[in-house]
């Protein structure tokens, strides 16, 4: 079900008031029953706007001025019987600029009375909406996979600094910092791909075996082993 404006409960100049930029309305009768507004302008030439039952928010303004509105009987007599409501303007104003109110408008008859610039104008909003967004998610994107490789990185940097250790680290502590980072690849692979990591723990196994930590070495070698031989 497509979203619908929430009812403005006021009279047509609270409407007015809570909104300088627009009027919304929308035709409140049973069926599909067509209504027809009688709006006069400044030099007291009828203005008629056709409401057909839609869910689709009619902005007035669209079609006259505030103070033709304000003068119109035909609006505040069609309220006051209940054929028309208000509508929440902001709400209005966000359904308008959707997708789906653009192929409704266009069924309902409305594109014609709306002017296709304007419906252009919301498409191009919309469109720059989708591109804004698309760009926001592959920023948190590449900034997540940054996050992991510099995980990896640092926890590469650490068993490296294992070797050149003057205390003599356990190689057991080491090998179970290497089998935890390769835990963390198989749970996360997003943002290093097998090849880097087979380079990085080339790199550490390196330092551990030029150092003499020959199990260290051995058991990066073996995961290395392991990965050559999985599929991609």
């Amino acid at each position: 079900m497509p979203k619908k404006a929430k009812t403005f409960f006021g009279n047509l100049e609270q409407a007015l008031a809570a909104d300088k930029n627009h009027v919304y309305i929308g035709n409140n009768l049973k069926g599909r029953a067509v209504l027809l507004l009688d709006i006069k302008d400044a030099s007291g030439k009828s203005i008629s706007v056709k409401i057909p039952k839609t869910w689709v928010p009619i902005d007035l303004m669209l079609f006259a001025d505030r103070e033709a509105i304000r003068r119109s009987d035909s609006i505040r007599k069609l309220h006051r019987n209940g054929a028309i409501r208000f509508l929440d303007a902001t709400e209005a104003d966000e359904i308008m600029k959707t997708q789906e109110a653009r192929e409704e408008a266009k069924r309902a008859g409305l594109l014609s009375e709306l002017g296709q610039d304007l419906v252009d104008m919301m498409a191009q909003e919309e469109e720059a909406k989708k591109a804004a967004s698309a760009q926001a998610l592959e920023v948190v994107v590449t900034n997540e996979n940054d996050s992991i490789q510099n995980f990896f990185k640092n926890a590469i940097n650490e068993i490296k600094g294992f070797a050149d250790d003057k205390e003599n680290v356990e190689e057991e502590e080491i090998v179970k910092k290497i089998l935890d980072m390769k835990s963390a690849w198989y749970v996360d692979q997003e943002g290093v791909t097998k090849g880097d990591f087979i380079i990085m723990l080339n790199d550490a196994r390196q330092a551990l075996s030029n150092a003499g930590k020959s199990k260290a070495s051995e058991e990066i070698q073996s995961i290395i082993t392991t990965l050559e031989k999985e599929e991609e």
